[in-house]
């Protein structure tokens, strides 16, 4: 990694040469803040991934060294801003409120979602430096490319929402939980915990939300997404082709997405056992594609209790990360009396690199979504 202000220039420079000229190549276009641009970086070899990774880290290092570490070290510990104002923006639906081919005035918002107009102008503007929304003229406000996404995407605005009332709140507990847990390995003595007031381990009180809970697997659909969860890696990582007649379970599968690539994509004749918990199980049901409902069916069950299913394929995709390591070794041992001779344990789940073997800006993510084996949730 380049660590002269030259050097990173430099990196920046020829990794965006080399970014644009595959753009331009193959007809993608420019990258952009407008509207209608496109939500995410295209499909692309290796290489010009690679490119976007190190022009990543590169951009995000030269912004730090030209910041200065005391300033940086301020304004770092003022993030939490970025998260009360985008949950202000979700919890009041003021996305909805804009429409996606024009812009308004701070004055039709705030009367439309029935919020002070001042209050509004203040919280808007601020997101606006994070580039959600923007003012074209003074008074008024219109969609970028990313506040637009909280419309267009029913997924990824749940995940907003997961993140700001879930997950953010629990983040903020984090001291107060271990000053009460230590380095519990109890499911029930999280951050979460103290977040919620609640003795109960995280997905069973979501299961007392059903609203939340729905969320929550949306938010999982939309994980799938990004670069490092996408489905695309299970489907493909596995010869699946290969399966036959084959009965997969996929425990904790929330509403089978994973399993419905693999079904349409690699395994024609299987058959596939959806497990969750119940109101994730009748959301799996509405969104299952009328083709593929004779080869599926949905469970519920609870993977903290013995497995009732014997197959010949079971499935853990994006679990086992979110418990403590006895947790996780009991949720396998679960599996064990159902197996049969042949069956197949599968499991799909995030690997924390070496430190400083990933650009930051990877490893940073990566800690995000294993939340630093700190048991927030869970």
């Amino acid at each position: 990694m380049a660590n002269t202000l030259t050097d990173l220039a430099s990196q920046i420079s020829n990794t965006a040469k080399a970014i644009n000229d595959f753009l331009v190549a193959d007809g993608h276009p420019q990258p952009s803040f407008d509207v209608n641009a496109p939500s995410a970086f295209p499909t692309a070899p290796e290489e010009i991934l690679n490119a976007r990774r190190q022009l990543l880290d590169a951009s995000q290092a030269i912004t730090e060294l030209l910041t200065g570490p005391a300033e940086y070290l301020r304004w770092l510990s003022c993030r939490h801003h970025d998260m009360s104002t985008l949950h202000w923006i979700y919890h009041f639906k003021i996305a909805e409120a804009v429409p996606l081919d024009r812009a308004v005035t701070f004055a039709e918002i705030a009367k439309a979602r029935g919020v002070d107009e001042d209050y509004l102008k203040r919280i808007l503007r601020y997101a606006m430096t994070n580039r959600i929304f923007r003012e074209p003229e003074a008074g008024l406000v219109a969609h970028t490319s990313v506040s637009a996404l909280l419309v267009r995407s029913k997924s990824l605005n749940d995940w907003v929402g997961y993140t700001c009332e879930e997950t953010y709140p629990s983040s903020a507990k984090l001291v107060e939980a271990y000053e009460k847990y230590g380095a519990s390995q109890k499911p029930n003595e999280a951050a979460y915990s103290v977040a919620f007031n609640t003795d109960k381990p995280m997905f069973v009180h979501l299961a007392e939300f059903p609203e939340r809970e729905r969320r929550f697997a949306n938010t999982m659909i939309e994980m799938t997404s990004t670069d490092g969860y996408g489905v695309h890696h299970l489907v493909n990582g596995y010869k699946w082709e290969d399966i036959g007649k084959a009965t997969v379970v996929d425990v904790g599968g929330s509403t089978g997405h994973a399993c419905i690539a693999i079904a349409e994509q690699k395994a024609p004749d299987a058959t596939f056992i959806i497990q969750d918990l119940p109101t994730v199980v009748e959301q799996g049901k509405k969104a299952l594609p009328e083709g593929l409902k004779p080869r599926f069916s949905f469970q519920e069950h609870d993977f903290f209790t013995p497995q009732p299913v014997t197959a010949d394929i079971y499935l853990l995709r994006f679990i086992l990360h979110d418990h403590p390591d006895a947790i996780s070794q009991q949720i396998v041992k679960n599996l064990v009396p159902a197996m049969k001779k042949g069956s197949r344990l599968i499991i799909n789940d995030g690997v924390l690199a070496e430190p400083n073997t990933l650009p930051k800006i990877e490893e940073r993510i990566s800690r995000y979504i294993t939340k630093l084996r700190d048991n927030t949730l869970s």
